[in-house]
């Protein structure tokens, strides 16, 4: 239970973070789980972005930008280990039961 309450805690945090990096109002960036580091470790953050066409561009810029997303962690000290690397994944699950949803519809 602490566990996920402080997963929650810290994607919160993440949130609010890539939503500066990213600072466009037209795009809707929500951080949907994360692999939490562990000592050296690699975090890995699974993203959605709407509008879908924008998923390369908003990747592509956040990984340019991830030693400074790594500084602001730092900085807020919200993690008991910083990663030694950040990874984001575009998560297409909502994107797919969006499909499934409509060709279901369509069939009734």
């Amino acid at each position: 239970m602490h566990q996920e309450r402080k997963k929650r805690e810290v994607i919160k945090k993440i949130s609010f973070i890539l939503k500066e990096i990213i600072d466009n109002p037209k795009i809707f960036l929500t951080v949907l789980d994360i692999i939490l580091p562990s000592k050296k470790g690699i975090m890995v953050i699974y993203l959605s972005i709407f509008p879908d066409e924008k998923k390369n561009e908003v990747i592509k810029i956040l990984l340019k930008e991830s030693n400074k997303i790594k500084q602001l962690i730092k900085k807020q000290k919200f993690l008991r280990y910083l990663p030694k690397k950040i990874f984001f994944k575009y998560d297409s699950g909502l994107k797919s039961m969006e499909e499934i949803d409509k060709i279901l519809k369509s069939i009734k």
